[in-house]
């Protein structure tokens, strides 16, 4: 299990935790679907998504 729960503030975000698993969908996915279509297959917001592509340095324009 991967953790990437960050602060904001005094506050811990309160988002679930990514499984390995989930990230290395991500990554076969970035580039290749579309980053709404990842985020639901993930079962995850489009901005959960978005943030944890930029993080692993991903692009998610599909090409």
């Amino acid at each position: 299990m991967m953790q990437y729960r960050s602060r904001r503030g005094n506050q811990v975000t309160v988002g679930r935790d990514w499984l390995e698993m989930d990230v290395q969908l991500l990554k076969k996915l970035a580039g290749r679907t579309k980053p709404k279509l990842i985020a639901r297959i993930l079962n995850r917001s489009y901005e959960a998504t978005r943030q944890m592509a930029k993080r692993l340095n991903l692009s998610l324009k599909v090409r």
